[in-house]
């Protein structure tokens, strides 16, 4: 039996995609468990054997430093393959792209069996000059879950069905303000996880550079949605934070705009897909509409700096600096269909962009192979089974304690926002979805909130 783990941090980016990319994979002899990653890792010793595919096997603690659980993973016999969320979407030039690119994992904590799936030739040529990674172990694949924009679009029919019926046409403004408006507050984004040195006065008046432009980018975004509510009253302004952002201040802003809501749940990819149009700055979200066919509006005021400027979201959205031409702009994109990159650089930063890629494809044909080589793992079911009892115990004694803790329970409300939980009967209507496009048939057993294990029919 071929073991697969596939780890999720956040449910609304990650979920629908490792779920299909699963069923994909999935034969008479493989077993794929996707699960929340923290609790995927707890598990880890009742299991010998297998292949984990995620990035969680680094991050970054409070402290600002590196929390690595790679060597605990390939203790267990697991062969690594570590798929990165955000590989492409950056500012400045390419020497910052490559010192981003450093900060997504612990460049020394690689063996050279790994494998690195990177979304492109720019991001492989890199990590071939930093890690210990076999040249051959660093795939260019892109990122599965882009194909949901395109060729998989079929998937979100009915949630899209659904969206337009409860909103009418909308258009969707989706910000990513986190350094200004974090969830948790300034006090996070002065602090080590956001890399903040407050010792050195140079990088502190960087860093209050970089909270400062989020923050006037904020006012401008605010401002906009405004105006859009009252220049189009007959459409729904749908307003999409980043999961790090609070709402609770575009909710009491907007509380009396019977056409704007504020909304976040589950994956943005119908609502990019419904819309209209998309309103960024500077975002995933802007390439993502470009793949979907959904014309996109890249708003900056006019007074900001442009070191902030992104790459492959400017390339890809129409770019506009006063909310009048906003306006000009909205009547005149909103029939287009998106324009064709034909841009090297941008191919070679992000595979998803070439016509003839097939990021489902590139990555699953490496999986097989590697879980094959792999051979056989071992599941102690036994083990297993404790090891859940456990968490359980310790996930009630965890809420109790949290009553009286504030601090904690806020961090804990957080990341339940990023992954609030497995629904049994949404996860089994996706997986049905997915067996029949793929003319797949799966046994989806949601064992619980936090735990999904995925055989094949027999």
């Amino acid at each position: 039996m071929k073991i697969l783990f596939m780890p999720i941090e956040d449910s609304s980016r990650e979920f629908d995609y490792k779920l299909t990319l699963s069923t994909i994979l999935m034969d008479e002899d493989t077993v794929v468990y996707i699960g929340q990653h923290d609790y995927l890792y707890k598990i880890r010793k009742a299991f010998k054997g297998g292949v984990y595919l995620g990035k969680n096997i680094f991050s970054y603690k409070s402290d600002g430093t590196w929390q690595n659980r790679h060597k605990d993973i390939k203790k267990r016999g697991m062969s690594v393959i570590h798929l990165d969320e955000e590989q492409a979407i950056y500012s400045g030039d390419e020497e910052e792209w490559k010192r981003r690119l450093s900060t997504r994992l612990d460049l020394t904590g690689l063996d050279s069996d790994d494998f690195l799936f990177v979304w492109g030739d720019f991001q492989k040529k890199y990590y071939e000059s930093v890690t210990n990674v076999a040249k051959e172990n660093i795939v260019v694949t892109g990122n599965p879950r882009f194909d949901l924009l395109s060729k998989y679009k079929k998937y979100y029919e009915d949630d899209i069905k659904e969206i337009t019926k409860k909103y009418g046409e909308y258009i969707l403004v989706t910000t990513s303000f986190g350094w200004f408006n974090n969830i948790l507050g300034n006090k996070d984004t002065f602090s080590n996880r956001f890399r903040a040195d407050l010792s050195d006065v140079n990088q502190l008046r960087e860093h209050i550079g970089t909270w400062a432009y989020y923050g006037k980018t904020f006012i401008g975004y605010v401002e906009l949605i405004a105006d859009l509510s009252k220049k189009y009253p007959n459409n729904t302004i749908i307003v999409r934070p980043h999961p790090g952002e609070s709402k609770e201040i575009y909710q009491t802003i907007f509380k009396s705009m019977t056409n704007v809501s504020v909304v976040y749940y589950e994956s943005s990819y119908p609502w990019i897909i419904g819309a209209k149009l998309l309103i960024e700055d500077g975002s995933s979200t802007a390439v993502e509409a470009y793949l979907s066919d959904t014309p996109v509006i890249n708003y900056k005021p006019e007074s900001l700096n442009n070191k902030y400027d992104m790459y492959l979201p400017d390339l890809v959205s129409e770019k506009c600096t006063e909310v009048e031409d906003v306006f000009s702009k909205i009547g005149k994109i909103s029939n287009a269909t998106s324009k064709i990159i034909d841009d090297e650089l941008a191919h070679s930063l992000f595979f998803n962009l070439k016509d003839t890629h097939d990021s489902f494809s590139k990555t699953s044909d490496t999986i097989k192979k590697v879980l094959t080589k792999e051979g056989d793992g071992v599941v102690n079911n036994s083990l297993l089974w404790f090891y859940r009892l456990k968490l359980f115990l310790v996930e009630i004694i965890r809420k109790l304690l949290l009553i009286v803790n504030r601090e904690k329970r806020k961090r804990y409300d957080i990341n339940r926002i990023k992954f609030s939980g497995f629904l049994k009967d949404r996860v089994i209507k996706k997986s049905h979805k997915i067996c029949q496009m793929l003319d797949k048939s799966v046994s989806c057993n949601v064992v619980n909130k936090n735990l999904i294990i995925l055989k094949k029919n027999k």
